[in-house]
């Protein structure tokens, strides 16, 4: 009867700290969620992006100190844009759309809708984008 007991309690222990663990994989954080920072490989402006939390579509709003499609060609200086949109997450790739709103000059106002693509590099920490923009916290 005793040794029916201790095997009971034993397996209550183990299914206690099984169910625990799993809780704190499940719960791991989001390695995407977050304020991100880089510069545009392609005229040095200052970009920032925060991806929030969510279970299938994660919001995100971003800034381009200078954006170049923002900009006409000649001009003497980079346009700001903001960013609004969303993306879902598959493994270490997180997709989506975003808006862009040109913050001044002759394309002021709503640009367009734009894909979204960004590689998380879990060694490095960081995320890349396809123009080669390498995003830190």
């Amino acid at each position: 009867m005793k040794r029916r007991i201790k095997q009971m309690l034993w397996a209550i222990i183990a299914m206690a700290l099984a169910f625990l663990m799993t809780t704190q994989a499940l719960a791991a954080p989001n390695p995407f969620i977050g304020k991100w920072y880089s510069l545009d490989p392609y005229d040095g402006s200052q970009q920032w992006l925060a991806i929030g939390g969510g279970s299938h579509r994660h919001p995100v709003t971003g800034f381009d100190k200078g954006a170049s499609v923002c900009t006409p060609e000649g001009a003497p200086a980079l346009v700001s844009a903001r960013l609004k949109g969303w993306g879902s997450i598959d493994g270490l790739t997180l997709t989506g759309e975003i808006d862009v709103w040109c913050q001044s000059g002759p394309l002021k106002g709503f640009l367009g809708t734009y894909g979204l693509e960004l590689h998380y590099d879990p060694a490095a920490g960081t995320m890349t984008d396809p123009s080669g923009a390498v995003w830190a916290r």
